[in-house]
């Protein structure tokens, strides 16, 4: 073989391993997608366990009323 040929050989070499590579990293990198296949709505009303336990924490009525925020912080700054 003469030199010019075994450069063009390297060089087609060199292409496809890059092209080898950038597809292992394409598939690695994005990896399997979960498909959704079927979805159950909930009844109206329904409080997952979590909204449950943060509305308890919040201190929210059961019958769904919002706390604004405000809090009793006790009597006037400076006396």
């Amino acid at each position: 073989m003469n030199e010019n040929t075994k450069k063009v050989g390297l060089i087609v070499l060199i292409v496809a391993a890059l092209v080898a590579a950038g597809l292992g990293a394409k598939s690695f990198f994005a990896g399997d997608k979960m498909e959704v296949e079927v979805t159950h709505p909930a009844p109206a009303g329904f409080k997952s366990e979590k909204q449950k336990f943060l509305d308890a924490q919040n201190g929210a009525a059961p019958g769904g009323a919002k706390d604004d925020g405000s809090r009793d912080l006790g009597g006037p700054i400076g006396n």
